[in-house]
């Protein structure tokens, strides 16, 4: 029912009340420079300081949260009224007693407690600020501490002389003491359970204390000084203390032992808050700083730095909401703000019931409906409005905005229509609707639609007496909403049925439940293509409307959604009764952020120009919120909660103070900006924070300009960023941002360009096997495995992949002609049986169509990066099979061409007459060749350079064109038949060669010639010099008279050609025994097992080298398409369809068994780079310590240690840095000994690799 004010706002058509354009369509850029330099600035951490000009020794909150209460040195108080915003000093007229020390909050909150420097209590009345104090002495010496109460009636007081005294408050006087303590007592804590006390101060001990019986529970002795502070957790199972060892100790209360230790002060701790959460720990001293630590975290915990200029911070107090933490020092009290507060709180409040429905009505005036009145107020005020009486008891309301009207149903079934006319609201209409209790209502000035609790739907117009009665759902109609240019109903009830009725026919389609309960809420995007339903399954569903099907379930609320509400296209706000507004991305199909109030949630609307968000509790209050995706508010935090430390976090971070993540900050977005961490830290380029928040589950979206982390860090060209968000897509981003691959998708050429080691991920993940119900696990295949097809929707039909036995089979009695199957005339069945099956979807949409740009560029972008692996993925396979068997007639057309060209050019050679007819159809084949160079070159010369084949091919043409002129023009027989001629020949066939890439037994071996060819140079240059060096010794010796044939004698001598029966002298016998041993032995030796390396390398990647192979040939031919060059083919999901993959089946495997083994190599040359990078490290931290240490020495003979702050501070960052180097050195001497042991894998996998292939070769043989 809490949609019906949103649903009624659709009704309207009045143009004051027009919604305005969603965000997405300003014209308002938001600049990520600008954001982080708000966040520098630090406005958002500027306090409000109270100068008292006396010392504030203490601060407390009141019991109701409305007054903070400072008290001064000299014992008077401040007090400021944080309502008001306004504070004053109430001062006394007693006699001087000593200087205030410490207070205490009496239980009740009406009392507070003063102890003085001369042993007396002080004793304010808060409850009448004229009367004066009331003064007790205690007799035990100065007073430090004051303890909370355990029974409301006594309190126990901690002395200067260690003396624990237990005082009465209502007889003034000591019941018993406690004398253990063997100096003074700094601090006293009563546990939340009050069954025990807890005293620390000047001995450097902890002790508990039972307030039952007053015996000693346990004794802590961890700290090496003075304690002057402890906080305990509200479920007292972690207690703190700080002190003059400048460290804070989280102490595992219960087992009474230490659990951790918090080092970052330089200088005694004096105060410790802790939030009530138990989240975050407040600590401040003598060091000027006010420190913020997530004692939660599971990473490192390092403190932020809330204030560092503060001057001797005695107390802290926090607000109970953990809103709002207040000093006290020397200077004053001073005031921060933990959260970034958008929510008013209207004081409207209808005795407790709840509100039925909220609209603004005014531009400056909004209404809102309980069961027995309507209110009206005035927005800029929030001040209690206008109440005016109805008939009582109403169960559903609805507003028309163009008429300014209120519409209200009751149980009888009747509507009683309410205009606002001048200054109050008059009963207009009242109309009989249903026969049943009216449960939601959609009205404006031409027609009412209502919904019953008996399930049916009333369409009726008000300027005729006809009615509509749609009936389908059998229980409440809960929402409802019109579309369609008002022609169309849809309507949720509490029967979990979602129906969409046709008005003009009266018929109604139900959608597939999918809600586990009731359906209390109803929505619809702007564009009209979605609709959402919030149900008391906690759920929110988004349907495709024009479908009729579900497009993704929400889960973020933890009970009843009772209003959802659209914000333009792009997104869903929800609210529930667990008091949450949740913000969720349609597009990323994710919960963005959500908004904490203080109502369970009955209603929602949005404001005029949807700046705010109104919100109706079931308690009667009214909430007002910021809208955080209007483009025209502030720059905020969601949630709110915490959000001023989240910026201080975000501060630090951009200030390189951070080293780890935090990963409590994961979910917090900048709005209306929607910036996330993710788009901060690869703005940054901080790609360890970056590594660190992707892990802890931060979510991936864009922002409002569309940038997303991904592409904000290829702008930045930080390749580690790009690394680090690839390589965690399986992991983490796929898990908490499914939609990921909408941002990926138009990224997919450039990230080919840049050509990322991790790049084959992303192809691997975007084509994944997909199961359900409507997918078949077996049956029969409508042709050749695997079947590729290309849609326009991610939805597989498998109608359009198999068939079964029983289809088959009734066609086939039918009549109908069968393709597919091999028929059995004798036995009248099907002799192909039913098979396992698999289907494939690939994420994200790519160029199919043949020929057009989009389709030229991307596979070009394929085919020239650099990261081969990606050749491997099953998407990138799936798409060059599907365009090879469309673009394979243009391949062979083109070698049918080339074969007769170079038929062409043999019957020049063997004819003995020349024809002139065979020159005049050779030079139409060359012209052809040409206008093809022509078309490669000029679709991009970049890529055509880089082919061996295409310029193989201009060298081919300008022969052919050489010879056919000089056969025309000359008579020159010898250039055009004995040159020019064998020389086009030769090329032609060289050339002719590339073609073969077209068979699979010789695609391999083009492969290695080219390979052998590429890896012959080193040698080649070896053979020619040694060759040249023998051949000069030849000719020095006189092996034969002139240089020329000694040059060719050794040249061939290294290949193998000895001349046993010359008469040569025993120099030269030896001189042409080391050629023959060089030459002949070691070279081609050498070049053999060269050309081993290189079978091996090209065996390996034969499965990258098919493929490639493939789209390089597929490119050629599409570029050859020019005239579809424009034609804008949409891009489309590959679907495939195949048998299920058995080990073993034909040779995939032993492509497999090459990467696995290429793998292994490029693994074990990492582990030993990683281990030389690890010693050296090692080596490093291990003489650390000494220049420490000498550092150290020197400060120390060159300073006096006492009283020295600076020596202190450099003691305690030395100690914090072989603290970090110590834990450095462990992580090392781990990974070391980790990388050993993947190395000793690495080792056993190969040996395993080896066998394996070894047994099948085996295997093989016997078959054959």
């Amino acid at each position: 029912m809490s949609a019906h004010n949103a649903t009624s706002n659709s009704c309207s058509s009045s143009s004051e009340f027009e919604p305005p354009p969603s965000h997405e369509d300003l014209d308002l850029k938001f600049n990520m420079k600008s954001l982080l330099d708000d966040i520098k600035a630090e406005q958002y951490l500027e306090p409000r300081t109270y100068v008292l000009g006396k010392e504030a020794v203490s601060v407390t909150f009141s019991r109701n949260m409305n007054y903070i209460i400072g008290a001064l040195k000299s014992g008077n108080l401040w007090i400021y009224d944080k309502k008001e915003e306004t504070d004053y000093i109430l001062t006394y007229n007693s006699n001087y007693v000593g200087k205030i020390r410490c207070t205490q909050l009496s239980d009740d909150g009406k009392l507070l407690f003063g102890g003085t420097s001369q042993g007396f209590i002080k004793i304010w009345n808060l409850e009448n600020n004229k009367i004066d104090p009331v003064d007790i002495n205690l007799h035990n010496g100065p007073i430090t501490s004051i303890s909370s109460s355990y029974n409301g009636l006594h309190y126990f007081i901690g002395h200067r002389s260690g003396i624990i005294s237990l005082w009465n408050l209502t007889e003034y006087k000591f019941s018993s003491e406690i004398n253990e303590h063997q100096d003074a007592i700094n601090c006293l804590l009563i546990t939340h359970n009050k069954k025990y006390l807890i005293s620390a101060g000047k001995d450097r001990e902890i002790k508990v204390w039972n307030t039952k019986d007053l015996a000693l529970n346990a004794v802590l002795d961890d700290h090496e000084e003075p304690i002057y502070c402890l906080e305990m957790s509200q479920d007292d199972k972690l207690l703190f203390s700080g002190g003059e060892d400048r460290t804070i100790i989280v102490w595992n209360f219960p087992a009474k032992s230490q659990k951790f230790r918090l080092n970052g002060h330089v200088s005694r701790i004096l105060s410790l808050k802790l939030t009530s959460d138990c989240q975050f720990l407040f600590s401040s001293g003598l060091d000027k700083s006010i420190r913020v630590w997530n004692i939660q975290s599971t990473s490192v915990i390092e403190p932020a730095l809330l204030a560092g200029n503060e001057i001797n911070v005695k107390g802290l107090a926090l607000a109970q909401d953990n809103s709002v933490i207040v000093s006290a020092s020397k200077v004053g009290v001073r005031i921060w703000k933990l959260n970034q507060t958008y929510v008013d709180e209207n004081e409207n409040n209808f005795h407790g019931s709840k509100i039925l429905s909220i609209s603004q009505v005014e531009k400056k005036h909004a209404e809102s409906v309980f069961a027995d009145e309507i209110i009206r107020w005035r927005l800029s005020s929030h001040k209690k409005g206008i109440s005016f009486n109805i008939q009582k008891n109403a169960l559903c309301s609805a507003h028309s905005l163009e008429n300014n009207e209120i519409a209200l149903g009751y149980s009888n079934g009747h509507i009683v229509i309410y205009s606002y006319i001048g200054k109050d609201y008059e009963l207009k209409e009242r109309i009989e609707a249903q026969d049943s209790p009216i449960s939601s209502i959609i009205f404006n000035s031409k027609f009412l639609v209502s919904g019953s609790q008996s399930g049916n739907i009333v369409f009726s117009r008000f300027d005729s007496s006809s009615r509509i009665v749609l009936s389908l759902h059998k229980a409440s109609i809960t929402s409802l909403v019109l579309y369609n240019n008002d022609s169309m109903i849809l309507s949720g009830s509490e029967d979990k049925k979602l129906c969409c009725w046709d008005i003009i026919s009266g018929s109604g389609t139900l959608f597939p439940v999918i809600h586990k309960d009731r359906i209390l809420s109803l929505a619809i995007t702007n564009d009209e293509i979605y609709a959402v339903t919030g149900s008391a399954d906690n759920n929110v569903i988004l349907w495709n409307l024009n479908e009729r099907k579900e497009v993704v379930t929400l889960t973020g609320h933890s009970m009843d959604v009772n209003s959802v509400m659209t914000y333009g296209n792009k997104f869903i706000i929800s609210g529930g009764l667990d008091k949450l507004v949740c913000i969720w991305s349609i597009k990323d199909q994710i919960l963005l952020s959500n908004i904490h109030v203080e109502s369970s949630i009955t209603c929602m609307a949005f404001s005029r120009l949807k700046k705010e968000i109104f919100i109706g509790g079931i308690d009667g209050k009214i909430y007002s919120i910021n809208n955080p995706l209007n483009t025209q508010t502030p720059m905020h935090v969601c949630p709110y909660k915490y959000s001023i430390l989240f910026l201080l976090f975000i501060k630090s971070a951009l200030d390189k103070k951070v080293e780890f993540f935090d990963g409590y900050w994961k979910d917090y977005v900048f709005y209306p900006m929607r910036t996330s961490i993710l788009n901060i830290f690869c703005h940054e380029k901080n790609a360890s924070l970056l590594l660190e928040a992707i892990k802890s589950g931060a979510k991936y979206f864009d922002n409002s300009n569309s940038e997303h982390p991904l592409l904000i860090a290829h702008h930045k060209r930080n390749r580690q960023c790009t690394e680090f968000l690839i390589k965690n897509l399986p992991k983490h981003l796929l898990i908490n941002s499914p939609q990921i691959y909408l941002y990926i998708e138009p990224m997919l050429k450039k990230l080919n360009k840049t050509s990322v080691e991790s790049l084959a991920i992303v192809y691997e993940q975007a084509y994944t096997q997909v199961t359900g119900k409507h997918l078949p696990e077996w049956g029969i295949i409508k042709g050749k495995s695997p079947i590729l097809m290309k849609t326009l929707t991610n939805e597989i039909d498998p109608a359009n992949f198999v068939t079964s036995k029983a289809m088959l089979t009734a066609q086939k009695q039918k009549g109908k002609k069968i393709d597919i199957i091999i028929w059995d005339k004798e036995d009248d069945e099907f002799q192909w049986d039913e098979q396992d099956i698999a289907f494939f979807l690939s994420k994200v949409k790519i160029p199919l169509s043949l020929g057009n740009k989009t389709s030229i560029t991307f596979l070009r972008s394929l085919v020239m990066c650099k990261n081969e692996e990606i050749f491997t993925t099953n998407l990138i396979k799936g798409m060059i099979e599907y365009k090879w068997r469309r673009a394979v007639w243009i391949i062979f057309l083109q070698f049918i061409l080339y074969l007769i060209n170079i038929v062409l050019q043999l019957l020049l050679v063997f004819q003995s007459s020349v024809n002139g007819y065979f020159q005049v159809a050779l030079f139409i084949a060359n012209t052809f060749f040409m206008f093809r160079e022509a078309l490669l070159f000029t679709a991009s010369i970049r890529y055509y350079i880089r082919i061996f084949w295409n310029a193989l091919e201009i060298v081919k043409i300008v022969v052919i064109y050489t010879y056919l002129g000089v056969a025309y023009w000359s008579d020159d027989d010898y250039a055009k038949n004995r040159v020019l001629l064998p020389l086009s020949i030769m090329i032609t066939w060289i050339r002719g060669f590339g073609y073969f890439r077209i068979f699979k037994k010789t695609r391999v071996l083009m492969r290695l010639i080219f390979e052998v060819i590429k890896d012959m140079g080193p040698f080649t240059l070896v053979i020619i010099t040694s060759s040249v060096v023998f051949g000069i010794i030849f000719y020095d010796v006189e092996l034969l008279p002139n240089f020329g044939d000694n040059l060719a004698k050794a040249y061939v001598v290294a290949y193998g050609e000895f001349n046993l029966d010359a008469n040569y002298t025993g120099w030269q016998d030896l001189m042409y025994v080391l050629a023959s041993l060089l030459n002949t032995l070691v070279l081609l030796s050498l070049i053999i097992s060269l050309m081993g390396d290189t079978y091996d390398r090209v065996s390996g990647g034969i499965d990258i080298a098919e493929t490639k192979e493939f789209a390089m040939l597929i490119l050629e031919s599409e570029t050859l398409l020019f005239w579809k060059r424009n034609n804008k083919a949409p891009l489309a999901y590959l679907q495939e369809c195949s048998l299920e993959r058995e080990a073993g089946e034909g040779d995939q495997w032993k492509g497999k068994i090459n990467v696995i083994r290429r793998q292994v190599k490029v693994t074990e040359n990492c582990c030993d780079e990683a281990l030389k990078d690890i010693s050296s490290f090692n080596k490093f931290f291990q003489e650390f310590p000494k220049l420490i240490g000498a550092k150290m020495a020197k400060l120390i003979k060159k300073n006096s240690l006492e009283n020295n702050e600076d020596m202190a501070k450099d003691e305690e960052y030395f100690m914090v840095a072989l603290a970090r180097i110590q834990k450095k050195f462990e992580e090392l001497e781990e990974a070391k000994n980790n990388i050993s042991v993947i190395k000793k894998d690495m080792g056993e996998l190969k040996t395993k690799v080896t066998r394996i292939v070894s047994r099948s070769n085996t295997h093989d043989g016997e078959n054959e």
